[in-house]
């Protein structure tokens, strides 16, 4: 039996050694890829077609918050990346409205004393809401739909800054 497993080791070395030559030996086929000059027109992987992204306001808010993670990393207080992400914004030359009060109405009357305070507008038209904890929940979610009823804007996001790279969450409403 130990004759054996020497055999079929040093058989298996060979064997090793021959593929590892033949598959240095098969010619390298010319690149799949694209010319140089139509890489931007079309993906070079399965031939589609390259999309700018779909949403560049929601795209421009969500590069500044990835700045601000970058620089500050994980584990402050919203607080910290709330005040970050206001620098940030007048860097990016991003226009905002912070810390807006929501009123909310109820059959067409407006409860008084009540109303929802959301981070950030952006654009006049993007409820933004800042959190700093392990994972974005549904509860998170249901938030940022309530801001977008109230605030009758329909596209809104999350941004996470609790977890070790960025979480975010784009959500637009009917």
């Amino acid at each position: 039996m130990y004759g054996y497993h020497v055999l079929a080791i040093a058989n298996r070395s060979t064997f090793v050694a021959s593929v590892e030559r033949k598959i240095c030996e098969v010619p390298r086929r010319k690149s799949a890829f694209a010319p140089k000059s139509a890489r931007h027109e079309t993906c070079s992987f399965k031939g589609m077609p390259l999309q700018p992204f779909p949403d560049p306001d929601t795209y421009k808010i969500i590069g500044a918050a990835m700045a601000v993670h970058t620089e500050l990393g994980c584990g402050f207080l919203e607080s910290v990346y709330r005040a970050a992400l206001r620098m940030q914004f007048e860097m990016s030359s991003i226009a905002y409205r912070y810390e807006v009060k929501l009123p909310i109405s109820y059959k067409g009357r407006l409860l008084e004393e009540l109303h929802y305070r959301v981070d950030f507008i952006c654009f006049d038209d993007v409820v933004v809401e800042i959190k700093a904890q392990a994972v974005i929940t549904t509860r998170d979610e249901a938030q940022l739909l309530n801001y977008l009823k109230a605030s009758k804007i329909r596209r809104g996001l999350i941004l996470n800054f609790g977890a070790t790279s960025l979480q975010h969450k784009r959500r637009v409403l009917g």
